[in-house]
């Protein structure tokens, strides 16, 4: 009983591991998609008014 309760842990812990794992990465995209779009808008808005 306590083995099985442990490996239920463990699996349940490893399930959350990568769902934080998934989470930090579409986290870590959006944030470079966007520092990206970002960047090409102040790169054109200054060739524009250059």
């Amino acid at each position: 009983m306590p083995h099985e309760y442990a490996d239920h842990a463990l699996g349940r812990t490893t399930v959350t591991g990568a769902g934080f794992a998934l989470l930090g990465t579409v986290a870590g995209v959006g944030v470079a998609v966007c520092a990206v779009i970002a960047a090409l808008q102040r790169d054109g808005s200054a060739r524009s008014t250059a």
